[in-house]
């Protein structure tokens, strides 16, 4: 009830080129150690895809009125989340916390990271911002 707008940017979910894979399983395999109960102060918590924030600011009685993609190319996330998701995979007693049935998981989708990421250049996933009112 304080706000009647509210400003709002995060990566999009969505990879537009293929270069951009390393990023997103980087950034997925964070989220889902942390859903897992692992829980950490790294920068990624609870990766949210774009149709799921529109739907729950709609859902929270906010209307989004502009919706952009933000150009990332400058940036060199993708390479950080890449090293972080390495880290945090490389933390046995931190893996140790999770199911035996997500440790697996998580473990296979390194495997993957691992065979698209390079060592660093990786291509960071395209950005998002969105402009909502109160409805």
């Amino acid at each position: 009830p304080w706000a009647r707008g509210l400003c709002f940017a995060e990566w999009d979910l969505s990879p537009h080129t293929v270069d951009q894979l390393p990023h997103l399983l980087a950034v997925l395999i964070q989220g889902q150690i942390e859903a897992s109960g692992a829980r950490g102060t790294g920068n990624i918590r609870t990766p949210f895809s774009r149709q799921q924030l529109l739907r729950t600011l709609t859902e929270t009685g906010w209307r989004p009125v502009s919706d952009d993609t933000v150009d990332t190319t400058g940036l060199q996330d993708a390479d950080w989340e890449v090293n972080e998701c390495r880290r945090m995979l490389s933390d046995e007693s931190r893996m140790a916390t999770l199911p035996s049935a997500v440790r697996d998981f998580v473990m296979s989708q390194a495997d993957v990271l691992d065979a698209v990421a390079a060592t660093r250049a990786n291509r960071p996933l395209p950005a998002w911002s969105v402009t909502a009112r109160r409805t």
